[in-house]
């Protein structure tokens, strides 16, 4: 990135800085990547002490995710995923931990959660922590 002049370089640094302060601030390298991309070719790059994972250790790494992750998350961007995202993930996961392999509607559980469009029971859409 450049700059015609050097206040106007400092002023995008000061914001930057501003939103990295924030929690806010994205790379605009990697914004776009899916959550599920960033996963597989983070598995796929993976190494212990220089050496390939063991084979059971990558089934494992392939299988928690596609179970856990995925269906609510893994087909959001890295950059739209937001910390309000995550806390309804955790809270849903969490509460469901017991019922986790009982595969219904949201793919993770009995629960009528839609995992795509993040909505309630009811088809509300889910904006931060509120249903509206």
């Amino acid at each position: 990135m450049t700059f015609a002049t050097k206040v106007e370089a400092s002023r995008y640094l000061a914001a930057v800085e501003t939103d990295m302060a924030r929690g806010q601030w994205v790379d605009p390298r990697g914004s776009s990547v899916l959550l599920s991309d960033y996963g597989r070719a983070w598995l796929e790059e993976r190494t212990v002490r220089g050496r390939p994972l063991a084979p059971r250790t990558t089934d494992t790494y392939r299988h928690s995710p596609s179970v856990w992750i995925q269906p609510t998350l893994g087909d959001l961007p890295l950059d739209k995923i937001t910390p309000a995202h995550v806390r309804r993930w955790h809270a849903h996961v969490s509460s469901h931990a017991p019922t986790m392999f009982s595969v219904g509607r949201c793919g993770l559980c009995a629960c009528p959660l839609n995992p795509v469009s993040l909505t309630t029971p009811d088809n509300r859409p889910w904006v931060d922590n509120v249903s509206i």
